[in-house]
């Protein structure tokens, strides 16, 4: 059996395509987004320069953070679903909102983490940065903020 594609084939594709995306809208995430009342307190409690508080707010602080920003088409199913996965794991694996919580031997290996990830490039995560053009880390960049980790870890494990 040989499907004839012509104009009205196609637009019966089309339509259901329609009602299948309208449909999904409706379909609930498994949990809802997290709201941005809570400020990250990892800038605040390290005294963190400017130049590294701006690069790690732009390329961290969405899926690290409480203070994640939803653009509208983070708000539309599949992307919805996407996103809202992206940010509970990654501040399942890192939340710099509870920063002030953690002990001393935690921010240590946090901070451990940090520098390598930065340095190898496996964060800011390759999907975010694709659609965050701002977000990109340039070989420069990763160096500043890896120097400020390994600064910030000698001056804590240094500190009483």
């Amino acid at each position: 059996m040989q499907i004839k594609i012509n104009r009205k084939t196609i637009l019966l594709g089309l339509g259901i395509l329609v009602v299948l995306f309208l449909f999904m809208q409706w379909i609930p995430d498994k949990q809802p987004a997290v709201t941005m009342n809570n400020p990250a307190d990892l800038i605040q409690n390290t005294k963190m320069p400017e130049e590294v508080a701006k690069m790690v707010r732009t390329s961290c602080y969405d899926c690290h953070s409480n203070e994640t920003f939803y653009p509208w088409y983070d708000r539309m199913a599949p992307a919805r679903w996407l996103v809202y996965r992206d940010v509970r794991v990654g501040r399942s694996k890192l939340n710099f909102s509870n920063w002030a919580k953690l002990s001393k031997s935690e921010k240590l290996k946090i901070l451990k983490h940090i520098g390598k990830a930065v340095s190898s490039g496996d964060m800011p995560f390759l999907p975010y940065v694709i659609l965050h053009k701002k977000a990109r880390l340039n070989k420069a960049q990763r160096k500043i903020i890896v120097d400020w980790t390994k600064q910030y870890s000698k001056n804590l494990s240094s500190a009483n």
